[in-house]
């Protein structure tokens, strides 16, 4: 799907948009309950086009249900503030899912790259967590300051 298939104009758009659903419907020509897996695909086509048009507004596109939302700057902040959180988890489970691999049966150069993965997974997680956990202890140090008198 090209950007000129999109009922449209990217540059026109600004924070604290909506695409709708009819709209995206229309400009595809079925609706998102015909086709689901289709329509969930071209919603996140449609985001990463708008994303690549306004590098402005990479941050604050997102798919929201069955339409697309360009966030306010507030908006933004919380969901990208959430999106790292989920991947800081996600690491973490990738983490334990690659202890639970038997590496016996692997070729000493396949453990050497492995156990280099899970060192290099492991330094990640870490660094996140620490970063993570410095930015809420500023974060409520902030915040009492603020509610002081």
């Amino acid at each position: 799907m090209s950007k000129q298939q999109w009922p449209v104009d990217f540059e026109q758009l600004h924070k604290d948009t909506q695409v709708s659903q009819q709209s995206i419907e229309s400009a595809l020509g079925f609706t998102a309950h015909d086709k689901p897996p289709e329509y969930a695909y071209a919603l996140l086509v449609l985001c990463e086009e708008i994303r690549r048009a306004r590098p402005d507004l990479s941050g604050h596109v997102r798919a929201d249900k069955l339409s697309v939302r360009i966030m306010t700057d507030v908006e933004a902040d919380d969901w990208q503030d959430k999106r790292h959180r989920e991947t800081i988890d996600s690491l973490k489970r990738i983490g334990k899912r690659r202890k639970s691999i038997d590496r016996s049966a692997f070729s000493a150069n396949r453990q050497a790259k492995c156990e280099s993965l899970d060192v290099a997974l492991s330094a990640t997680i870490i660094v996140a967590r620490s970063e993570s956990r410095r930015h809420r202890r500023l974060l409520a140090a902030t915040e009492r300051k603020m509610s002081e008198p």
